[in-house]
């Protein structure tokens, strides 16, 4: 053979290697991207209605349906959204005589933390509310701003009006004032703001939610 056939044949034995090489490595190139990822992802918990009437009803509260309203006062009240499922306690031990709290049915069933939750169960102390400076006018009436509207917006939310949909018209708890989260969760504002002040209306939640701190 050869010296030019040699080399040749050499050059020809590379080519073949690198073409195998290079086809391995696509191969296995192609089969890492179609292989699935071993990584663990979060699962997020679904609470269907049960699991959340089931999660209110064992917390000694009452469901109730009710939906955000533009004019809670008035008929039609103008509905902002569809029903929503509320937790609502009334008579439990050392709450204040006649008074209730309310908390979105999700937020009280949730075993990752909300900002309801946290606000109610680490909130802060409620600040000191100055009155407001005379208005100057004679006769004027002068109103002292609302503490759970200030302490709903000092936690982060916003208040908003929410009518129950299956309650008389004249019931006492039919139209109530939430505090909003930017995480959607919602607890009553007066709640959070009696809770911040020492005082506990409807019943004491403490252990109520399901994310335990």
């Amino acid at each position: 053979m050869t010296y030019k056939l040699l080399i040749a044949v050499a050059m020809a034995a590379a080519i073949t290697l690198l073409v195998l090489l290079i086809g391995g490595g696509t191969l296995a190139m192609g089969r890492a991207l179609a292989a699935p990822s071993r990584v663990a992802t979060p699962v997020a918990v679904a609470l269907n209605d049960d699991d959340l009437a089931a999660a209110c009803t064992t917390a000694g509260g009452v469901v109730v349906m009710r939906t955000a309203a533009q004019t809670p006062d008035s008929e039609p009240i103008g509905a902002l959204g569809e029903p929503e499922p509320f937790c609502e306690f009334t008579g439990g031990a050392g709450a204040d005589e006649g008074s209730m709290i309310s908390v979105l049915a999700e937020t009280l069933a949730s075993p990752n933390p909300t900002l309801a939750a946290m606000a109610y169960l680490q909130g802060k102390p409620m600040p000191a509310i100055d009155p407001p400076a005379p208005s100057g006018t004679p006769g004027a009436i002068v109103s002292m701003p609302n503490p759970a509207s200030i302490y709903c917006q000092l936690a982060g939310g916003m208040e908003s009006a929410w009518v129950a949909t299956d309650m008389a018209a004249d019931a006492t708890f039919r139209n109530i004032a939430m505090c909003v989260f930017p995480d959607r969760s919602a607890i009553e504002s007066w709640g959070i703001a009696y809770h911040a002040m020492g005082s506990v209306r409807g019943a004491d939640l403490t252990g109520a939610f399901g994310w335990k701190p």
